[in-house]
């Protein structure tokens, strides 16, 4: 079975409908964390690949802010919005 039939098989099983189902949005979304420092290492980059579907708080936020990709509005919204929703 080719990588991209698993491939498959898996985002109709778990993550159908879900924004980690779009390679667009997996992508744009790593990179405006990258371009804000929030992600600053290979190794950071790299897990949150292996498991996008980790970082729904995070992208729920991204999203809700306008998509941001300058630190000074995820250090901001992190502290704040992220203690309200706490």
């Amino acid at each position: 079975m080719s990588f991209a039939a698993v491939n498959k098989i898996h985002r109709e099983k778990y993550v159908d409908g879900a924004w980690t189902a779009s390679d667009d949005e997996v992508v744009a979304f790593a990179r405006d964390m990258v371009a804000a420092d929030f992600i600053t290492t290979a190794d950071g980059l790299q897990e949150y690949y292996e498991k996008p579907w980790h970082w729904n708080r995070e992208h729920e936020w991204w999203v809700a802010n306008d998509r941001p990709d300058n630190w000074e509005t995820w250090d901001k919204g992190i502290d704040t919005d992220w203690e309200v929703a706490a």
